[in-house]
């Protein structure tokens, strides 16, 4: 049986950032992706961004999601699976996204998330999720 290598040259660990700025019920989250190992990481970036409640609901209350062509939505969650990348040590790879969320929007605040689906041979898988809390 052939098992794929993993597309690595030393030991990588991708960790993720997430931020938020909310003005007038419009609020940018960008997402950092960052490889924080001594080795290089080559290959694709796949993050997966779900709040709660998620984001299908909240764009059934009345939200507007402004994001990037190579996103989409799934049930529950925007799926990101970015370009492939190539991030010598230190180096990020980043995103961001709109919501607008109207008159009717979203509860006064919620909790978003961003994980990063971790490639193999990843040194910390600890580090691959990021959370904000967010009041539009």
């Amino acid at each position: 049986m052939n098992t794929p290598t993993p597309p690595t040259s030393g030991t990588f660990d991708l960790g993720v950032q997430k931020s938020v700025s909310c003005n007038a019920g419009t609020c940018l989250f960008v997402v950092t992706v960052t490889n924080l190992g001594p080795g290089i990481y080559s290959g694709p970036i796949t993050v997966v961004d779900q709040t709660n409640p998620p984001w299908s609901t909240l764009q059934g209350a009345g939200a507007n999601l402004s994001f990037p062509s190579f996103c989409f939505m799934s049930v529950d969650a925007l799926v990101c699976p970015g370009p492939s990348v190539n991030l010598n040590p230190g180096n990020s790879f980043l995103f961001s996204f709109n919501v607008s969320f109207g008159s009717s929007g979203s509860s006064p605040s919620f909790q978003n998330c961003a994980t990063l689906e971790s490639p193999d041979a990843d040194a910390n898988n600890g580090n691959n999720s990021a959370c904000v809390s967010v009041t539009p």
